[in-house]
């Protein structure tokens, strides 16, 4: 009888072994892995403030420099419709001074994991062409703003598309050699 006491609980051990050997460690990582699963939270678009700027030329040159200036600040566009004068980017990470979070009264340019893309609005005004910039952000912390860095680079370098080849620099500002 003593012999077979000592048998069952060689195989009671053998079986508990079993169990924190192998059964634990393999419950834990599918638990772990169900419950990491979902998204616990959903980041919606959100429009942040306009920057906007008229040219004076037609909208198709303006469309034209548009292109132009998406293409050498590193923008893929995914929306393109000329006929209407919209035009977006695609979803890019937030730069380390494009966005911000209002903490406390002051500016946190900090890593913040959001998303955003430039909507551009192009439309002829009496003659000129208007183009409005606005930032769409996608972000899990709210109260997020755009510095506007971003959609005065693209203004800018639409201006820069249509300087005159015989500019000059003085110390009066910008010249053209012909005047």
């Amino acid at each position: 009888m003593k012999k077979t006491e000592d048998r069952n609980r060689k195989s009671e051990g053998r079986f508990f072994c079993f169990l924190s050997s192998v059964l634990c460690p393999l419950l834990s990582v599918l638990f772990l892995l169900s419950s990491c699963a979902k998204p616990m939270v959903v980041a919606k678009p959100k429009a942040l403030k306009m920057q906007s700027r008229t040219f004076l030329h037609e909208p198709n040159d303006v469309y034209q420099a548009l292109q132009w200036a998406m293409k050498t600040n590193g923008y893929t566009v995914d929306v393109d419709d000329k006929q209407s004068g919209y035009v977006t980017s695609r979803w890019v990470p937030t730069k380390s001074d494009s966005h911000y979070m209002s903490v406390f009264g002051r500016k946190d340019y900090g890593a913040n994991g959001a998303y955003y893309r430039l909507e551009i609005n192009i439309a002829p005004e009496g003659g000129e062409t208007r183009v409005e910039i606005t930032s769409n952000i996608q972000a899990v912390v709210t109260d997020m703003h755009s510095s506007g860095r971003e959609e005065k680079m693209i203004l800018d370098k639409i201006s820069d598309y249509f300087r005159e080849a015989g500019t000059q620099v003085t110390n009066v500002g910008l010249q053209n050699e012909g005047l």
